[in-house]
């Protein structure tokens, strides 16, 4: 097996392996599959940029400044295919021969082939190899990047965006994209005139942010000179270690990078906060890993979101909380109960309880949601911690889940009375509007957006007819619920008529 020698250093195995992966032929998969155990050591750094900004001369000095410092290097350069054989062009391997005969470098040159995006079809699984290879850092070079072209942000934990002075309009063009994958940006032949514009233009571009985004550093260089490359290589170890850190501390690797080390580190430090060793780890990994994490995934195996354990997850959490309130109060009827479950178990209760956990710290997301806050942001918390209710009911059963909510929620169990509205807004409504006015509200839902994951839905509540209130939730029931507090708020401010 081609995977066994790759492990076993074997150039030539590599070198045959990634040829398989390029010409798609048969049993690559199950390859691929086998490299998995040794993923994740290796730090890849994703360069792109427009034709003509000089990657291939940037990379050629990033090769040299790793192996000075003593790290190995492989590199995969993505050429435009040749419109006559269908091959690499090989023009950024012709810029790298210094590089040839030195055992610590190897260079793989690949084909667009029809490809979008800037990368080839065959780039991830070269990557793969490498990484098992033992690399230490993988440079990918892209083909030249446009506006929608952002594959490579989803295969590097660090993406340098090159830019050079007199690119006029062109850096309108980028803008929308660089601002999504750029990790740093290099200003590439700052010696010319424009330099400093270019920089400007870049600090203010990233002002247009979410607060509280990673920070984007801008490193100005020319790679013909040699200046500036230092200081590239640092930020780009910084943003590495950012991004390549352990699972206690927020790892952002990309699916498919990510080794069983580093799985099952994550899995056990899940364990220690939820008190209980999970030995199904897939299906705990899943738990932490958010659809947007997936869909960015360069894995050859299938990687599985939160969606569904979620949806279990849900019900475990609510017939959990239904047990607890039972018990507590033996005579309380069934709409107090219910009022009460539902003050609990809003996305707010859940958020707070995974907080409590530091699951936000512990999610696998996709860079898009890393970046605009996502582990910060109360939906994905909730839905993370029904998601791993959902695991520790399958394999601890009620006991567990029980103990877990006692933990969690046993303070705002006991600060709970049934003769108190609380937060289930729809009954306080549908009480005062019958007392008062004869009638009983209607809901009608007037938007639903966003994606499947995080779907928001707006509902208003209508009194006689008439438009009275309106709320946002991540379902119609809790967007229900906001819709009738509005109403009561309004009804209280001016008096039921």
């Amino acid at each position: 097996m081609l995977a066994k020698r790759v492990i076993d250093g074997d150039l030539r195995a590599a070198s045959r392996l990634m040829r398989d992966i390029d010409d798609r032929v048969a049993g690559v998969e199950e390859e691929l599959r086998a490299l998995t155990p040794r993923l994740g050591r290796a730090l890849v750094v994703g360069v792109t940029g427009s034709p003509g900004a000089g990657k291939s001369t940037l990379v050629d000095r990033l090769i040299a400044t790793f192996r000075a410092r003593g790290k190995s290097v492989g590199v995969v350069a993505v050429d435009p295919s040749s419109p006559l054989s269908g091959g690499a062009i090989l023009g950024d391997r012709i810029r790298m021969q210094e590089h040839a005969l030195d055992p610590g470098v190897f260079i793989r040159s690949l084909a667009t082939r029809g490809e979008l995006g800037g990368l080839s079809a065959a780039a991830r699984g070269v990557v793969q190899v490498m990484d098992a290879m033992g690399r230490d850092v993988i440079i990918v070079e892209t083909v030249g990047v446009g506006q929608a072209e952002l594959e490579i942000a989803r295969l590097a934990h660090a993406t340098v965006v090159v830019l050079v002075p007199g690119m006029g309009d062109d850096i309108q063009a980028l803008k929308a994209g660089i601002l999504e994958i750029a990790d740093l940006f290099a200003v590439n032949k700052a010696d010319r005139e424009g330099a400093e514009r270019v920089v400007l233009e870049l600090r203010t571009m990233l002002e247009l942010r979410p607060s509280g985004a990673p920070e984007v550093e801008i490193v100005k260089v020319s790679a013909l000179k040699g200046e500036g490359i230092e200081e590239l290589v640092g930020a780009l170890e910084r943003v590495g270690r950012r991004r390549h850190s352990t699972p206690a501390t927020g790892n952002t690797a990309r699916a498919g990078n990510e080794g069983d080390e580093a799985i099952g580190d994550r899995v056990a430090e899940l364990g220690k906060r939820v008190g209980h060793r999970f030995s199904d780890r897939e299906r705990a990994l899943a738990a932490l890993t958010h659809p947007s994490f997936v869909n960015e995934s360069s894995a050859t195996v299938k990687v599985l979101d939160n969606e569904r354990l979620e949806f279990l997850g849900d019900a475990v959490v609510d017939l959990a909380i239904a047990h607890r309130l039972m018990e507590r109060f033996p005579n309380a009827k069934e709409g107090a109960l219910s009022r009460m479950r539902a003050e609990l178990v809003d996305e707010a209760g859940l958020a707070r309880a995974a907080r409590a956990l530091g699951l936000g710290e512990l999610l696998r997301l996709g860079k898009g949601e890393e970046r605009s806050g996502g582990r910060e942001r109360a939906s994905l918390n909730a839905n993370a911690f029904e998601a791993v209710v959902a695991c520790l009911w399958l394999e601890g059963g009620m006991e567990q889940v029980l103990t877990l909510v006692d933990r969690l929620f046993g303070e705002a169990l006991t600060a709970l009375s049934p003769g108190a509205r609380g937060k289930d807004f729809k009954t306080a409504l549908q009480e005062a509007v019958q007392a008062a006015r004869g009638y009983s509200p209607n809901y009608r839902l007037v938007k639903e957006e966003g994606p499947e994951h995080a779907r928001r839905f707006t509902v208003e509540v209508l009194l006689g007819g008439e438009p009275s209130g309106r709320g946002e939730g991540r379902n119609k029931k809790e967007a229900e619920q906001a819709a009738a507090g509005a109403a009561l708020a309004l009804l209280e401010g001016a008096g039921a008529r």
